[in-house]
């Protein structure tokens, strides 16, 4: 074969053992990092898809750039990891509307930060109570402590029926994640005049509210344990007549369900 036919027979066989390799070296994906510290701290809090050398992604949050790695939170789960920056290849950001799809959790952290977020403090109520009543009530910190007066009474038996009650104690947050509804624990004092017996239950109640920040609040109280003194009248009274009278006074003379707003 002349010489120059096997050069050109040689050539086209390098070319053929060369061109796999090298489309296999095509196929290995990114071989040398792209991506600064400056860059994964621009991005910083942002959700991205981090590509890496070996063309793999990984779908994150970038919590911080330390040196020579990246920390960040996949997603979904929030699991933190360490990244080494010489392993990423480049960052996509995503639109501001994929985190929220992506991932929930964030979503569900956020609402219990503004369910959390304290609003202006609300200390004295005025509300309407149930049978139709008035009642006055401060809450401040732990503290809890109300006045209340039945109006229905007195006005349907021309004033020979009188309800009022009285209590001091605590409001105890039901959960950090709602620290507005409150469990109240108090004292009592009930004082109830029914012609012309009076009657003063003295005890403990039990009573739950919600104040929204908009001011709006909502609750009930119930007696729960006490006993009732006969305080005066011609109406003849044994010792277990007490118990009864009571929770008499209390159904009569606390708020058992109530709606208003607090200042």
């Amino acid at each position: 074969m002349p010489l120059p036919s096997r050069l050109v027979m040689i050539l086209v066989l390098g070319c053929l053992a060369f061109h796999p390799s090298g489309a296999a070296r095509g196929q290995e994906g990114p071989t040398r990092p792209t991506v600064s510290s400056a860059t994964l701290q621009a991005v910083k809090d942002q959700v991205v898809i981090l590509r890496m050398q070996d063309g793999t992604e990984v779908t994150c949050r970038v919590l911080q750039v330390a040196g020579e790695r990246v920390v960040v939170a996949r997603l979904p789960g929030n699991d933190v990891v360490e990244l080494p920056i010489m392993a990423v290849f480049s960052v996509r950001l995503l639109s501001a509307g994929v985190p929220l799809a992506v991932a929930p959790v964030g979503r569900e952290e956020e609402a219990l930060a503004r369910a959390r977020t304290p609003g202006k403090p609300r200390h004295l109520a005025l509300n309407l109570g149930v049978a139709p009543a008035l009642n006055i009530d401060v809450d401040v910190g732990l503290f809890h402590g109300f006045l209340n007066g039945s109006l229905v009474f007195p006005i349907a038996t021309q004033g020979q029926w009188l309800a009022f009650s009285a209590g001091l104690g605590i409001g105890i947050p039901v959960s950090p994640r709602q620290p507005n509804l409150k469990l109240d624990i108090f004292a009592m004092v009930a004082p109830m005049r029914l012609d012309k017996d009076t009657w003063v239950g003295i005890g403990v109640g039990l009573g739950l509210h919600y104040t929204w920040n908009n001011g709006l609040t909502l609750g009930f109280t119930v007696p729960i344990l006490g006993y009732a003194v006969h305080a005066g009248g011609s109406q003849y009274t044994s010792s277990g007549d007490g118990a009864a009278y009571f929770y008499l006074a209390g159904a009569t003379g606390l708020p058992l369900g109530f709606i208003g707003y607090r200042f």
